[in-house]
């Protein structure tokens, strides 16, 4: 039963609106004047995200793009349909948000083995690389922990990240925070470059979000849907399923082993347009 709810959650991670995206991936300067004309939006601004039933502080300086736009910005600069709900982009990261709504997810987070799960995620290296290799990309040479899986009992939230080593040189970090609510967990990924990384990235997107009262973890009552699985199944399923994130001329790539792959914002482009 576990395994088909962890399954269950890779497919919403990966379903979309196809139909209503261009699928006309556009190349060089046609690709940033198509993501400078989509409907950005900057802050400071708080965000009502509806479907987690919560709020998402934008700060001064970052700007945001919400539903489709977000959707269809991650499909020009990687041709995969992603379900996000919305993509903020600070100046040296970007956050993705989207919300599963699978009943509140037991905390069985002490019986998670890291070391099994960086196995995992190594493992499924050489199918990635294989797709890699295909699209012509750099493929990935190792992975690490920069931060093991840890769990924040104050907000409810699991988070880790991992450094990447990449053919060509390049090393980049992704980070996942999962915070737990009443309903279901919110998933934030953190995308940034290894020299850019902070521990202030993950502890933002913490800080940054939060569920409205009667949403969160602690409101939970009898009778109120439960996850089938916990949050050590959560983490090896967010991160277990994917190998890596590259940097492929100036485009971000998040790989996800044997499925599809995700493209973050263009760091040179962000600071081009503010």
């Amino acid at each position: 039963m576990q395994r088909i709810f962890l399954l269950f959650l890779l497919i919403l991670s990966f379903s979309g609106n196809v139909a209503a995206l261009d699928k006309n991936i556009p190349k060089g300067d046609d690709l940033y004047k198509k993501i400078d004309k989509l409907g950005w939006i900057d802050g400071p601004k708080v965000i009502s995200f509806g479907s987690a039933d919560a709020k998402i502080n934008v700060r001064s300086g970052s700007s945001y793009l919400a539903g489709q736009d977000a959707v269809q910005y991650m499909y020009w600069v990687n041709g995969s349909v992603f379900n996000i709900d919305y993509l903020i982009q600070t100046p040296n990261a970007t956050y993705t948000y989207s919300f599963n709504k699978v009943g509140r997810t037991p905390n069985d987070f002490k019986d998670l083995n890291s070391d099994d799960l960086l196995k995992s995620m190594k493992d499924n290296m050489p199918a990635s690389n294989v797709k890699r290799t295909q699209a012509g990309l750099e493929t990935a040479t190792n992975i690490k922990w920069f931060q093991k899986p840890a769990f924040d009992e104050k907000n409810h939230a699991a988070y880790y990240s991992y450094l990447v080593d990449w053919s060509n040189g390049d090393k980049t970090v992704q980070s996942s925070v999962m915070i737990l609510g009443r309903s279901g967990h919110a998933k934030i990924r953190v995308l940034m470059e290894a020299k850019a990384y902070s521990r202030d990235n993950v502890i933002l997107a913490i800080d940054t979000f939060g569920y409205n009262k009667e949403q969160e973890y602690t409101a939970w009552r009898q009778g109120d849907l439960v996850a089938a699985a916990g949050v050590a199944g959560l983490v090896a399923a967010s991160a277990g399923g994917k190998a890596v994130v590259a940097a492929s001329k100036g485009l971000w790539k998040i790989i996800l082993a044997g499925i599809v792959a995700l493209g973050a914002f263009i760091f040179g482009f962000f600071s081009r347009k503010k």
